[in-house]
């Protein structure tokens, strides 16, 4: 076992998102690169549990639903057994398995999923780390911080499975915590744990086209979820001076309106076929310091809160007490 969810830990484990293969780059210009091209017409069905070139699904190949406010968007399918999510076309069943007596290992939850037959679909599946990401509420005041109209109130494991492998032990799977009393959102966790689950079906995604990243001197386009990011990371700051200094940013022609992004924005950075930098450093080459906050708050509801931070070195998150510093990297949204 890589990690456990650990009340001890101080910075905590996070998540991942994604691997690409080998990377491409393009000169445009002086100050312009395409970073990791896209598999055009890829398909969606194309999830493999170590990574390979067209596996697009470990990524956010859209806007990060709910990425600031209080966004859920989803539509009934079937009486409510599932729903689709209406900014990123995934379909999610409603139920799952939620409960500590009917928790299972990570083999068995993908039997599970690949036997589900629901509102009238087949071809459910474990959900990557980013895709799981996508349910978590940022602004929710509740112990359990994902979309309770959507997906009720029940939560009593240490986390959801999902089908992505530790890249530096082939005996532990991501999982995604989404109680607020737990010590990080996002880890890595011995394949043998029993825990939630929660099917996905590919519905209606589309698989982009385009390269990854376009890259400038000052900032980044992701080109996936349409969010431009500061190039260069500030350093060692607290979260408070953080928000304003992004508050204060001008970068290329983004000259106002740049913020200290959430926890969702910052996991769709994540390299999670990676370990020891889980970036994408052609495109962000400037790690000197691997921790990097989040605007989103993590702990108990009654009190106690720090904010989520990111471990690139691992690519895991977890919660930083007040008045701790760290780096970050301001975000813009271009949707």
């Amino acid at each position: 076992m890589r990690l456990s969810l650990n009340a001890s830990l101080p910075l905590l484990a996070l998540f991942a998102v994604g691997c690409r293969g080998a990377l491409g780059i393009t000169a445009l210009d002086s100050s312009v690169v395409d970073v990791g091209a896209g598999d055009a017409g890829g398909d969606a069905s194309d999830v493999s549990d170590a990574g390979d070139a067209g596996d697009l699904r470990r990524w956010a190949v859209w806007p990060m639903p709910g990425a600031s406010l209080d966004a859920g968007n989803y539509a009934a399918i079937a009486d409510g057994a599932a729903v689709e999510d209406l900014t990123t076309h995934l379909v999610w069943e409603t139920a799952g398995v939620v409960t500590a007596d009917l928790a299972q290992e990570n083999d068995r939850g993908r039997e599970r999923c690949q036997g589900l037959e629901l509102a009238g679909l087949t071809g459910w599946r474990l959900p990557t780390p980013i895709e799981t990401v996508t349910l978590y509420n940022v602004t929710s005041k509740d112990e359990i911080a994902w979309y309770s109209a959507t997906f009720g109130t029940q939560h009593d494991t240490n986390g959801f499975w999902t089908r992505s492998l530790s890249a530096d032990n082939t005996l532990s799977y991501w999982q995604v915590n989404f109680l607020r009393t737990s010590a990080g959102f996002t880890a890595v966790t011995d394949v043998k744990a029993r825990l939630s689950i929660r099917c996905v079906h590919d519905g209606k995604v589309p698989l982009p086209s385009q390269s990854h990243y376009e890259v400038h001197d000052d900032y980044v386009i992701d080109q996936y979820t349409k969010l431009a990011w500061q190039r260069q990371r500030v350093e060692n700051l607290t979260v408070e001076l953080a928000a304003t200094r992004c508050r204060q940013l001008s970068a290329g022609p983004y000259t106002s309106g740049w913020k200290l992004p959430s926890a969702k924005e910052v996991l769709t950075l994540v390299d999670d076929s990676k370990f020891d930098l889980a970036l994408d450093t052609s495109a962000f080459p400037d790690l000197t310091e691997y921790k990097s906050w989040t605007s989103t708050p993590w702990g108990p509801v009654d009190g106690g809160v720090g904010n989520l931070a990111v471990d690139f070195k691992t690519g895991f998150a977890g919660m930083l007490a007040p008045g701790e510093r760290s780096a970050f990297r301001c975000v813009y949204d271009l949707n």
